[in-house]
């Protein structure tokens, strides 16, 4: 919020939150941003609906605003299904459930040309990315991730980033990226 702000933008001026999946530490955020929409697919909003675990916040979140969508675009940079979100390809979703039932992979572009695969937790680190190297079984287990679906993916954005090296990865947790990702200067408004 408060970079938003900085950068001159208030909630009202965001068309929709995008979660790469309902996990508490992907929404956790999304209670500040009352009313504006959080967009999800019947079968990622049926999960959460199933109260799976990892879903507790998202659920103990009041009034949530759901803006549902489909995967109704054709094959997208080797995923199967898409949806674009503006119809400019400006922001493409693409499922990846492999992670959670309710995990996507959304593609920004910017004019410059530059592109963002913002890949959640399909990887916890770009190594998952780069070697190629899984999570950790142990933790693939308690999530109870479906490992082909998830090695599938990894791939898949393996493929994207060498056939399109102006597509960067950007995993969740991996703070060494977040410098990658343009930011509002401070004195922007």
């Amino acid at each position: 919020m408060d970079q938003l702000a900085a950068g001159g933008i208030r909630p009202s001026d965001i068309a929709a939150i995008i979660p790469t999946h309902g996990h508490w530490d992907h929404i956790s955020g999304v209670d500040d941003f009352r009313g504006v929409p959080v967009m999800e697919t019947a079968a990622g909003k049926r999960w959460i609906d199933s109260k799976a675990e990892g879903t507790e916040v998202i659920n103990s979140l009041q009034g949530v605003n759901y803006k549902m969508y489909d995967f109704d675009g054709g094959p997208d940079l080797g995923f199967p299904q898409s949806h674009d979100v503006f119809g400019d390809g400006s922001v493409v979703i693409v499922p990846a459930p492999g992670h959670t039932p309710d995990s996507v992979i959304v593609f920004v572009s910017l004019p410059s040309g530059t592109r963002y695969a913002l890949i959640g937790d399909l990887v916890f680190q770009m190594e998952g990315i780069n070697i190629p190297a899984e999570k950790p079984w142990v933790l693939r287990w308690l999530i109870g991730e479906n490992n082909n679906e998830v090695h599938k993916d990894i791939a898949l954005v393996r493929a994207i980033r060498e056939k399109f090296p102006q597509i960067h990865p950007v995993p969740a947790h991996d703070s060494r990226n977040f410098s990658i990702i343009p930011v509002f200067p401070a004195s922007a408004h």
